[in-house]
C-alpha cells in the first residue's frame, strides 16, 4: 500500500461526458489568470454545469471542493514540484490514454515511488510532497477534485 496514492472506489464518470470534457480542455479558455508560471503546459478549466452537478451528486464531496478539468500539454516532463495553494491531495479521473508516470521524491530528491495511473479510474494522490510527471507523449487530461488544506473524503 502506497502512502503517495490510492485507487478510489468512486462512481465512474459517465461515458457520455468523456469526449465532452476532452474537447472542452482542448478548446476552452483557462480559468487561471494569464501570465502565471506554467501557462504553456498546464491549465484548469471550469466544468460544464451538468457535469459539475453530476460530480456533486455522485461523489463523496461537499461544496468546499473544487471540481475542474485539467490539461498538461506541450512538454514531455513536468518538473519536480509541490502543488501550490495549500493542497494536500488531489483526486483525478484520467480521461486521456494512460502513459504518463507520476513520481514522488524524498527530501534528498531520490525517487521513492512511481505509478502510471490507469485511464477511467479515480485515484487519490499526495501533492504536498515533491512529485513530477514524466512520459507525457502528447497530453494528460483529467477530471480533478481538490479541497485546499484538507484531505478528501471517501475511502479508497
Amino acid at each position: 500500500m502506497s502512502i503517495y496514492y490510492s485507487k478510489l472506489d468512486w462512481p465512474t464518470l459517465p461515458v457520455q461526458y468523456h469526449q465532452e470534457l476532452i474537447a472542452l480542455s482542448q478548446s476552452a479558455t483557462t480559468i487561471r489568470p494569464p501570465g502565471q508560471p506554467g501557462d504553456n503546459i498546464y491549465h484548469h478549466y471550469r466544468l460544464p454545469e451538468h457535469i459539475e452537478k453530476w460530480g456533486r451528486d455522485h461523489l463523496p464531496i461537499d461544496d468546499r471542493y473544487h471540481l475542474r478539468i485539467e490539461r498538461f500539454f506541450g512538454v514531455s516532463w513536468i518538473m519536480p514540484h509541490i502543488d501550490r495553494n495549500g493542497r494536500i491531495e488531489t483526486c483525478n479521473y484520467v480521461l486521456s490514454p494512460s502513459g504518463p508516470t507520476t513520481r514522488w521524491f524524498d527530501k534528498d530528491k531520490k525517487i521513492v515511488e512511481s505509478v502510471v495511473f490507469p485511464q477511467h479510474q479515480w485515484y487519490r494522490l499526495k501533492v504536498d510532497v515533491m512529485h513530477d510527471v514524466i512520459n507525457l507523449s502528447t497530453e494528460r487530461i483529467a477530471f480533478t477534485i481538490h479541497r485546499p488544506l484538507h484531505k478528501l473524503g471517501g475511502a479508497g
